[in-house]
């Protein structure tokens, strides 16, 4: 993996788990891009695997996923979706 971290940069948090996904062409919102809310769902469930991970299979909910559309996914994309623990208070945990 590249990092563009420089060496003064605090570390990242572990990885706990990452998925591979790859989009076909039957999850167009608009002509040739995955509909916004087939990423989310992809983010919630990686999310919800890391949880699983990090609390030996507890059960959890998620309670708020924000996502910032930054620019459109196009059909046929492949990308990895990487889960890091942000923090935890109790049994709430935030992840990225």
């Amino acid at each position: 993996w590249f990092s563009s971290l420089s060496p003064s940069s605090p570390p990242s948090p572990p990885e706990i788990c990452a998925a591979r996904v790859g989009f076909g062409t039957d999850c167009n919102g608009h002509k040739s891009i995955v509909h916004g809310g087939i990423t989310s769902l992809i983010f919630d469930d990686v999310f919800g695997m890391g949880y699983f991970i990090l609390t030996k299979g507890m059960l959890g909910y998620t309670a708020y996923l924000k996502v910032d559309y930054r620019r459109p996914m196009g059909e046929g994309t492949r990308c990895v979706c990487r889960v890091f623990e942000e923090r935890r208070e109790g049994r709430k945990v935030w992840l990225r």
